[in-house]
């Protein structure tokens, strides 16, 4: 839905419907955006794309929507650095913005979100501050990214327990996903991608048998992308073999290339990742050429 005047939305009603996107609608007054949900009231899916709103804007159209399940916001569609999240009903919500310098970081503050399931912040420098959300499990990250439980940071001391599905972006240092999971105790299934790798030495002082609760007694699902075999992958991968007691499956894709996944690269593979001495004998291992994430 494009248009530069905005007159008619208050005219409209859509008593049944249940599905909306909204585009470049970058003048609508806010009032007029909130009355206009308003007289959509089985809406349950809603897109922003290049609406400009603001935070107290997004809240009232929050509040319209009382049986919304799914909130996308893409293209720096609020303009402002902060996004907060009110919402009873709200189960998933996926944010796309725009790169942003670490110096200006963007913020998502969950402040009650009883309902969310599935949080997909934005990609780039931002923080996260979940106040109240008891039933989220699934998360998308980076390594840059803070994550805050109230005031405090995520930390040892201070886990989120309830997240499940861990989905970790990241450019270099594939060791930080390890310390990653201290934060997140009870992922069963981790998705990550390595798109530069850099031999750190901090890779070489991760013990071969690490005890973590997640390795230990959770972790059943591991997929990462961008798999070329260099070394440090090798060394991350083999530290998963060794410790992951409960992995049920692991994959690892590969870009898509004439020297990659022919049989004489995958079996290679396979020498190097010494797949017979792993904790978990019955895991299923395999590579592959293309993988989503899941949102």
């Amino acid at each position: 839905m494009t248009t530069e005047k905005t007159t008619w939305l208050t005219l409209l009603e859509f008593p049944h419907l249940n599905q909306l996107t909204l585009r470049s609608v970058d003048i609508v007054p806010e009032s007029s955006l909130h009355g206009f949900l308003s007289r959509c009231p089985v809406l349950e899916s809603l897109t922003l794309m290049s609406v400009n709103i603001s935070e107290s804007g997004l809240l009232s159209v929050l509040s319209s929507c009382p049986v919304l399940r799914s909130l996308s916001l893409q293209h720096n569609t609020t303009g402002h650095s902060r996004i907060r999240i009110t919402s009873s009903s709200l189960q998933r919500l996926v944010i796309t913005k725009s790169n942003r310098l670490p110096q200006d970081p963007f913020e998502v503050i969950v402040e009650n979100a009883p309902s969310l399931e599935r949080l997909v912040p934005p990609d780039g420098w931002f923080n996260v501050r979940v106040i109240h959300a008891p039933k989220l499990n699934m998360l998308r990250l980076r390594l840059e990214t803070k994550v805050f439980m109230n005031s405090k940071p995520v930390s040892l001391n201070n886990a989120m327990r309830g997240v499940k599905i861990l989905t970790l972006m990241t450019a270099h240092a594939p060791h930080l996903v390890i310390h990653f999971l201290r934060r997140f105790p009870c992922v069963e299934h981790l998705y990550f991608t390595v798109s530069k790798i850099e031999e750190n030495p901090l890779i070489e002082n991760v013990q071969p048998n690490t005890s973590l609760e997640c390795l230990d007694a959770h972790l059943k699902t591991l997929c990462l992308t961008q798999y070329r075999g260099y070394k440090a992958q090798v060394k991350l991968i083999r530290f998963f073999l060794l410790n992951a007691k409960v992995l049920e499956s692991m994959k690892l894709v590969v870009n898509r290339s004439k020297y990659m996944c022919d049989n004489e690269w995958i079996a290679r593979q396979y020498k190097e990742l010494q797949l017979d001495n792993r904790a978990s004998q019955g895991a299923k291992f395999d590579f592959e050429r293309s993988h989503l994430f899941p949102v």
